[in-house]
Parts: structure tokens; C-alpha cells; sequence
């Protein structure tokens, strides 16, 4: 476990608790008493340890659903407005899951980001990470932006809110995401990859990131370790695919190459034959900074 998390352990629950309930406060959101004992950061306590830490805590409020930090109460009603829109654009991915099903050589597809984090507001697009059989990355990007295109519902340009944004693909031989983090730590990628909401019929991706062990209990992470069946990819024409990922990696890669070095090399984009990751907007750094700010003042 790395130095600040042992530190979490080391000053009790009740620390654990805040330092939880903290992080969501820098995205501006409040956690229900079952959603801090599902995310609590370096401990392992039940519900009803939770529950007596909430009851203690002297920085912690409720409105007897939602828990935010002291003076934070607006939270609880922006949550609750927000509700109604969150349901409706899980509703969305439901009748957009038929779209993966026809896709070739695809392992798994997940929601990640504010819709996986129960935090879709007004504007709100469905970031998705899609896991890719081996050397096949790229025909699967092409596939799926040519298909979501057509259909209307890919993210670009202004046309955002409840819209895929197909922008991290990554390879089911690359799904150790431990190069991908921060340094000294990573907090924000830690409850990313703890919260991704399965699509279909996707395998859990926890077992391959043992790093993770350094931020939450075996029991958080056995919780979302749940066994599901692969997603079969296509085998048919094995050499004629192969040469087809080839040309569309070159194509695909050197487009992609030319845009990252125009935008100045943003630190959140990766761009490798087994990866693709384009947030050009990482926020990672910021919140790790916000968040030590509120636990450490």
C-alpha cells in the first residue's frame, strides 16, 4: 500500500470516511451511506461500522440520505435534481447495447467516467472503454466510429449530451493500466476503474490491476469482482484481418499523431498500437491537488 493510504488506515475510520466522502466533494457530489461503504479508500469496515463513523464525524452532514463535507448541503439537492436525467441516459445505453453485439472482435465494453460514478447531469455524454481482442484495436475503432456515426449517436463536434464518446481503447492484452497512472498516486484512475459499469456480457478488469489493492480492501474489490462471461470475438479470415489492422493502425496512428502534436502533447492522450486514450482534457492532476487540499488543511 502506498505511504498515503497506509496513512488512511493508520488514522481510523472515521479518516477513511472523510477522506472518502472528500474526493466526491471535489466533483462536486455526495455519497449515500451504502455508496461510502462500496468506495471507502484504504479501510475495511461493514455497514454498520460506516454508519456509527458517519454518526461521529464532526466534518461530515446529511440530509438523512446523502453524506457531503460541512457546508456542502447543495450537493444533496443537485443530486436529487439531477436524478431523473441520470436514469434516462442509463435507459439510453440499455437500448444502445444491441450496437456492441454486432461488433467483431470486441472482449468488453464499459461505462466509465460521471455516468459509471453516478454523476450524469444536463450535457452529459457516455464515455465508454472498449476492450479489444488482440491486434485488433483498430478495425474495432473503425467499426464502431463508422457505425455510431451513421446511426446518430457518436459524440462530435457540439453533439455531446447523451451521445457514445468512443475515446479509450485498449487491447485485452494491455488491461494492466498501472502505466497509465499518476505519480505518486493516482486516486481519481483508482475509483475510475473501481466504478466501470459493465455492458453486456464484459469479465471484470480488477484482477488485472493488482495496484489496486494499494487503494481499497479485498472486500471492496471482491465486490466488484464479479464473474462474467467473455464477450466471443469473430475468428473467421484470421490473416485478411490481420492486414486490415495493420493499414488502418498506420492511417489511424499517424492522423492521430499529427493532432496530438498540434494540441501541444496533452498529457491525458496515449497513442500506441495497444492503446488509445484521447482525453486531451485530463483533470487528474487537479483534483489529486483539490482533494489534498481538503484533507490535509
Amino acid at each position: 500500500m502506498e505511504s498515503f493510504l497506509s496513512t488512511v488506515a493508520a488514522n481510523g475510520l472515521e479518516n477513511a470516511i472523510y477522506k472518502t466522502v472528500a474526493f466526491f466533494d471535489v466533483l462536486d457530489y455526495c455519497l449515500t451511506a451504502e455508496e461510502i461503504c462500496s468506495r471507502l479508500m484504504g479501510f475495511q469496515a461493514n455497514f454498520e461500522e460506516i454508519s456509527l463513523g458517519l454518526a461521529m464525524c464532526s466534518t461530515i452532514d446529511t440530509d438523512g440520505v446523502y453524506y457531503f463535507l460541512k457546508g456542502r448541503g447543495e450537493l444533496a439537492k443537485m443530486r436529487t435534481d439531477s436524478q431523473m436525467h441520470h436514469n434516462g441516459i442509463w435507459k439510453k445505453v440499455e437500448r444502445l447495447k444491441w450496437i456492441f453485439s454486432f461488433t467483431p472482435f470486441l472482449k468488453g465494453v464499459y461505462v466509465c467516467n460521471t455516468l459509471a460514478m453516478t454523476q450524469a447531469r444536463p450535457g452529459s455524454d457516455i464515455d465508454v472503454l472498449i476492450v479489444t481482442a488482440r491486434s485488433r484495436l483498430f478495425i474495432v475503432r473503425t467499426w464502431l466510429l463508422i457505425l455510431t456515426q451513421l446511426l446518430g449517436v457518436r459524440r462530435h463536434g457540439d453533439k455531446v449530451e447523451g451521445r457514445l464518446c468512443l475515446s479509450f481503447f485498449v487491447d485485452e492484452d494491455h488491461v494492466n493500466f498501472s502505466q497509465l497512472l499518476l505519480k505518486p498516486y493516482d486516486v481519481y484512475f483508482a475509483y475510475w476503474l473501481l466504478l466501470l459499469k459493465p455492458v453486456g456480457k464484459s469479465p471484470s478488469l480488477l484482477s488485472s490491476n493488482e495496484w489496486m489493492r494499494g487503494y481499497f480492501s479485498e472486500e471492496i474489490l471482491a465486490r466488484g469482482e464479479r464473474v462474467r462471461d467473455v464477450v466471443l470475438s469473430r475468428s473467421f479470415l484470421m490473416k485478411f484481418w490481420s492486414k486490415v489492422e495493420l493499414l488502418l493502425l498506420d492511417w489511424q496512428l499517424g492522423r492521430a499523431c499529427a493532432k496530438f502534436v498540434a494540441m501541444g502533447r496533452p498529457q491525458g492522450v496515449v497513442l500506441e498500437k495497444h492503446c488509445l486514450k484521447f482525453h486531451d482534457q485530463d483533470m487528474r492532476e487537479i483534483y489529486r491537488k483539490e482533494w489534498e487540499e481538503r484533507t490535509t488543511s
